[in-house]
């Protein structure tokens, strides 16, 4: 029975030390997601722009934790993943393609904080970046996504002081 006791304590112990490192990395990968969820609604209001022949936008609450995609029949509202917001970590500088000063505590460089895309497939109106923050357990990680006047979108993320492209 005493051996038993021992071995719950040992495991209680060691999840206890583990979950700081796990809530890490349920924010590192809520992040990715979103990520990757926003890149790939911006290349398809792109597409449909381009399809259909009309603009579609994708309007960011900035500061906030969702965005919006109107153009079509309807508006899809998109929610941010629990523990990722717009905006940047402390310390992160931008834009990725030259790294000066800090990003907007907004998280969104684009005017007004909408990508319009014209039916050519170009944005109005004009380049920007969009930053996303994941946090949990004491850590933050920042990623990226700059989108081009062309409408081509990249996602980066903030490394050991500087962008990667990913």
């Amino acid at each position: 029975m005493i051996e038993l006791v021992v071995v719950l304590a040992v495991i209680g112990l060691l999840t206890s030390m583990a979950q700081p490192a796990f809530d890490g990395l349920m924010a590192r990968l809520s992040l990715r997601s979103a990520s990757m969820t926003v890149i790939q609604t911006l290349r398809t209001a792109r597409s449909r722009a381009m399809a259909e022949g009309r603009a579609y936008a994708v309007m960011f609450d900035g500061g906030g934790t969702s965005y919006q995609v109107t153009g079509g029949a309807e508006v899809d509202r998109v929610p941010l993943p629990p523990r990722v917001t717009f905006g940047a970590a402390a310390g992160v500088l931008g834009p990725p393609s030259s790294p000066t000063t800090p990003p907007p505590a907004s998280g969104v460089t684009f005017h007004q904080a909408h990508v319009i895309f014209l039916p050519d497939g170009t944005l109005s109106p004009g380049p920007g970046t969009i930053y996303l923050t994941g946090r949990g357990a004491g850590t933050e990680a920042t990623m990226a996504i700059s989108v081009t006047i062309a409408g081509h979108p990249r996602r980066y993320a903030w490394e050991g002081g500087q962008w990667r492209v990913l």
